[in-house]
């Protein structure tokens, strides 16, 4: 299911997680991508814990049979586990279950069921939110414990779930002392040892993980922070359709809205209008974190409906300093002002760009540069809709049973067909993935020997390759790419074009080094936008000098370490 991109790293993760310990090896490093180097997969999306769900099932399931399994109970345990919590937080058994199943199949997880797998396993998000908040409500550290446990899972899940705990957890922290009681200084220090617990049980759970991750935080190639901008959500976002809503025109093959594809829906947005009207005093904690998290969502700039803000509007909303205390930037100050002096009957129409909290949030949580995509807060600021849209859907039943006994389960009806029209995304989309009849050959050859990929594509593609041939790449795919793993590539990646810039002799010995390095086989692929162009494959083919060991319409294999093709 989804898009033929990330699927194939997920179904890469769960191959090599099984392969490293039938092998022996660590799986928190290896050596089959970017060989010869040992990269670090700490602060790659491993999705520790469905490959640990992945490894046994690899007895009776193909990975992409066991891909689209997990994906799928992934969305089911997401919406219990939303259920869960927000039944504990209402007290509101039925409410709650439409509004866990709506949060756990809303378009936020259709959309990232496109590919990437670690964000809809989102399971362990709700429990660490019930748990942080009991804790923080009852002083008991068995509850403080058990949200370590949770945010622990989420780390195993995705890091930056691990971090979207943190943050969930200081906010209902600071939520808990502006809208309750007033705490004397005893219970303020012990509520912040017990959220400090949690996080010390999730950090020694995590710590084989992310304890080499640590020092890779500060590499140039994994701080991610300065893309931001181009992963942020739009304040229009949160009420535009989703992408896969048939009814309201939804088109799954644009992708580049995959990561903005944030909104609620109109029918869960209506029940937690509700739920501000009727319940405010119940729901205004949960108004403030998910406020909170729709501004972390905006990335470092504001904008609505793709535009910056004028300054009449920003006028209107508050001067500089004032809400989130929201910059604005030297440069347009310096632009306003002379737009004031020059033509001053547009300069209440000039755009600002202003910046938002996730500007320098970054610089003072290192742990937040690797992660690129603002846009993911998202899946908070659901489950804060979604425990006040329970709220309101309670107490629409409660006013509805004094006038019948019947109208109750009539809305619960009217509130499910309306979300199962406005999610519905029917048919998903899906792919077959290519047979690699080559590569499953290669990997019965006995011996330990690389692969030269050309051109050096680096991308999901290779990585799904390697699951048939299980033999080293000098390239393939990593999140984060560690410092030094690029040096061999940046050695050999225009090997292709060797001949026409450095002759024939350049490129014998470029084949002997390869081979040096215990390279058996250069594959070069065709067509399609990560093949060779047809003048790149006709000069390469004049000089490779080497025996074809394979060929059809979508790659020429070549066999480079001086035995003939099919020797043993």
């Amino acid at each position: 299911m989804g898009e033929k991109s990330d699927p194939y790293i997920f179904i890469w993760n769960y191959w090599y997680f099984l392969y490293a310990l039938q092998t022996h090896h660590s799986p928190l490093s290896t050596n089959l991508i970017f060989y010869p180097h040992v990269v670090s997969l700490s602060l790659h999306t491993m999705q520790w814990f469905n490959c640990m769900l992945a490894a046994p099932l690899q007895r009776w399931l193909n990975l992409i049979a066991i891909y689209n399994v997990l994906n799928i109970a992934s969305c089911a345990a997401s919406a219990f586990a939303a259920y869960w919590c927000v039944a504990a937080i209402t007290g509101k058994r039925l409410a709650s279950l439409v509004t866990g199943v709506v949060l756990g199949f809303s378009p936020y997880f259709q959309a990232h069921c496109m590919g990437h797998a670690n964000l809809v396993a989102a399971e362990f998000l709700p429990l660490y939110a019930l748990c942080a908040y009991a804790s923080l409500v009852t002083y008991r550290l068995r509850y403080a414990l058990w949200a370590g446990l949770w945010m622990g899972l989420a780390g195993f899940c995705d890091l930056q779930y691990l971090a979207f705990s943190v943050l969930f957890g200081c906010v209902l922290f600071v939520g808990l002392w502006l809208y309750y009681e007033r705490l004397d200084r005893a219970q303020f220090v012990r509520r912040i040892w017990l959220l400090i617990a949690g996080f010390i049980v999730a950090g020694l759970l995590l710590l084989p993980v992310i304890a080499p991750g640590i020092g890779q935080m500060g590499a140039t190639s994994a701080d991610k922070s300065h893309v931001a901008a181009l992963f942020r959500v739009d304040l229009g976002d949160w009420v535009r359709p989703g992408m896969g809503s048939r009814l309201m025109g939804g088109n799954f093959k644009d992708h580049s809205h995959v990561e903005q594809c944030v909104t609620p829906g109109y029918t869960f947005l209506l029940l937690a209008f509700a739920g501000v009207l009727l319940c405010w005093r119940r729901a205004r904690l949960w108004c403030f974190a998910g406020l909170c998290f729709v501004v972390l969502a905006s990335g470092p700039f504001l904008t609505i409906f793709g535009r910056d803000l004028t300054v009449l509007t920003f006028l209107i909303a508050g001067f500089p300093g004032t809400g989130f205390g929201l910059p604005w930037q030297t440069a347009d100050l310096i632009h306003l002002g002379s737009a004031a002096m020059v033509v001053p009957a547009t300069f209440l129409g000039e755009t600002v760009r202003i910046a938002m909290p996730y500007a320098w949030l970054p610089k003072v949580l290192p742990f937040l540069k690797p992660f690129r995509v603002p846009a993911r807060f998202g899946v908070l600021v659901l489950l804060c809709v979604a425990i006040v849209a329970a709220q309101g859907l309670s107490s629409l039943l409660d006013w509805l049973r004094r006038y019948s006994s019947a109208l109750p389960a009539a809305a619960i009806a009217l509130v499910c067909v309306a979300v199962a029209m406005e999610y519905d995304c029917l048919p998903y989309p899906s792919f077959t993935p290519p047979a690699y009849p080559i590569y499953d050959a290669i990997g019965r050859e006995p011996g330990h020997f690389a692969l030269f990929e050309l051109p050096m594509m680096g991308n999901e593609l290779s990585a799904y390759g390697q699951v048939h041939h299980h033999k080293p790449l000098f390239k393939s795919f990593i999140s984060r790419t560690p410092a030094g793993a690029m040096d061999t590539v940046d050695r050999y990646e225009d090997i292709a074009r060797t001949p026409a810039m450095n002759g024939d002799g350049a490129m014998q010995r470029n084949l002997r080094e390869l081979s040096g390095l215990g390279t058996r086989y250069v594959v070069v692929r065709l067509n399609g936008e990560d093949g060779l162009t047809k003048s790149e494959c006709s000069n390469l083919e004049r000089h490779m000098n080497a025996p074809l060991a394979y060929a059809d319409s979508s790659m020429r294999v070549y066999r480079i370490d001086g035995r003939r093709v099919g020797g043993r």
